[in-house]
């Protein structure tokens, strides 16, 4: 099944084979195996660094599946709604094999409802974004990453993305023939594209403003959310700057994870409810501290004779 793939705005033409292999009679083909592939190694990207981002990967699992289906639907759904023709089915919305798959609607649904998975395993919204928005293209992904430990706000890394994104989904679209178009001229992912450029350069400019010779500090993911909720304000959980190493945030998280599981609450419930016998509460730890021995009683100075 051999096609032609032309480029006329670089003047560039290929002729290459649309099936990757088939499996009795399903064909996979090389734009599924090239999705496929790019959305594996993001994931290993994103569980490798997950701690550096305060983010625990067992519950980012949870995300990555709901984004991942969520960006399948969407992108059909996007592409329905700009079609420039009618759908005669259900049957015809739903099958994809033919084409039709819109990377907006893919990045859009992938957002939501990946956020939304991600507020209900409790893993910060902006830095999960940070994390897994870098994944396009590999020029993309070493320009993003090497500005990792230099970030100075929750969101920057997002932001920069969508920067680097809209410009180049710009260009692109310019050299489709097939592209869905508002007008003759402008098409609806260059549209798309300008907005979310504009609407990013804006917020960008405003977070470095505000956080300007700030120093990003990132909370350590906590492994035991109940152990930590029971524990309430008797447990603080760690810091480190987003400059830190990655190995500075693989022992530390694995240091205060330690510290929580090995926390005993009753002991510290026991300090509170005692709090005159010199003891307190201290990062999640019970210390005692010495007693201060009570001072005497001052002894009034004896009269004189006279009475004076």
């Amino acid at each position: 099944m051999s096609f032609d793939v032309q480029f006329p705005g670089l003047g560039l033409e290929f002729t290459i084979n649309r099936v990757a292999l088939s499996i009795g009679g399903f064909n996979i083909y090389w734009y599924g195996v090239i999705i496929a592939a790019g959305m594996v190694l993001a994931m290993l990207f994103a569980f490798r660094n997950a701690d550096d981002f305060g983010i625990n990967s067992d519950r980012l699992i949870d995300v990555i599946l709901v984004g991942a289906v969520m960006a399948i639907v969407c992108a059909r759904i996007y592409y329905i709604v700009f079609a420039p023709f009618k759908y005669e089915s259900i049957w015809q919305m739903i099958d994809i094999r033919q084409g039709g798959i819109a990377i907006y609607g893919a990045v859009i649904g992938a957002f939501v409802f990946g956020g939304l998975m991600a507020k209900i395993r409790r893993i910060p919204i902006l830095p999960l974004f940070d994390l897994v928005g870098i994944c396009w293209c590999l020029v993309g992904v070493v320009l993003l990453a090497s500005h990792i430990k230099k970030r100075r706000f929750n969101g920057e890394l997002f932001l920069l993305y969508i920067i680097w994104y809209g410009l180049g989904r710009y260009w692109i679209e310019g050299l489709r023939t097939d592209a869905l178009m508002v007008t003759s001229t402008l098409r609806t992912s260059q549209l798309v594209a300008l907005v979310s450029v504009a609407t990013a350069v804006v917020l960008l400019v405003a977070g470095l403003q505000r956080f300007k010779g700030a120093q990003l500090m990132v909370p350590l993911q906590v492994s035991n959310l109940k152990k930590l909720d029971a524990a309430g304000t008797y447990f603080v959980v760690d810091e480190l700057p987003a400059s830190a190493s990655h190995r500075e945030f693989v022992q530390a998280t694995a240091a205060m994870n330690r510290r929580l599981e090995e926390f005993d609450l009753d002991e510290a419930e026991k300090v509170e409810d005692n709090g005159d016998n010199g003891e307190a509460i201290e990062e999640g730890n019970v210390v005692a501290e010495p007693q201060q021995p009570a001072e005497a009683p001052e002894t009034p100075a004896p009269e004189d004779e006279a009475g004076e």
